[in-house]
């Protein structure tokens, strides 16, 4: 799931500032980036 550098920061800015709901909608997109990372990460690892 991508998000538009735009929207990315729209949702970062209403976090901080408190918004209601800005985290959940922030979370799974954050969530894919990290977990997306890790993946490379470990089968670097294991090789």
């Amino acid at each position: 799931m991508e998000i538009a550098s735009p929207d990315l920061t729209r949702l970062l800015r209403a976090v901080s500032s408190g918004e209601e709901g800005a985290f959940d909608a922030l979370l799974p997109h954050v969530y894919g980036e990290l977990k997306q990372i890790a993946s490379k990460r470990l089968r670097r690892a294991i090789l």
